[in-house]
């Protein structure tokens, strides 16, 4: 069965960027190749890159480094949600997610803080898909494949 990038469960925004080119070099002759060292810091880059964005758009974020589920890394954090991101063949996928959804413990007064970290991640989700959002998804194959198409 196929697979595709895999996301955070109930996020409120979701933006998916192609990444495809990260390891991607040119040798003298012109002929393209792969680098795997050359992809990891790409990957690093654009990492850092997304995170200063978030950060200098909604300066409540702070880094962190936390895996939220199997695939699904937080890189970003405030007391209302989580920036995550997740990657495979060359699709990744950011995230936003109220920390209530996975943190629902950490709050003393839960109705409340959720009411107020659902109201944050609304407020800002149709910004992050701008921000970020390369290509939307469209639908599932049988096989578990996703369809996706370049967002105008």
């Amino acid at each position: 069965m196929g697979r595709s990038v895999s996301f955070a469960r109930k996020y409120s925004a979701i933006a998916y960027i192609d990444v495809s080119d990260f390891g991607v070099c040119e040798d003298e002759n012109g002929v393209e190749f792969e680098n795997e060292f050359q992809a990891e810091l790409n990957w690093d880059f654009w990492l850092e890159n997304v995170q200063e964005q978030i950060m200098g758009k909604w300066s409540s974020f702070v880094t962190c480094n936390k895996w939220l589920e199997r695939e699904v890394h937080a890189i970003l954090a405030n007391d209302f949600a989580y920036v995550t991101v997740s990657e495979y063949g060359g699709l990744a996928s950011l995230c936003l997610v109220s920390r209530y959804e996975y943190d629902d413990v950490c709050y003393d007064e839960s109705q409340r803080m959720a009411n107020l970290s659902k109201g944050f991640c609304g407020r800002i989700s149709s910004r992050f898909e701008k921000m970020f959002g390369e290509y939307r998804k469209i639908g599932t194959f049988s096989n578990g494949e996703g369809v996706f198409e370049r967002v105008a």
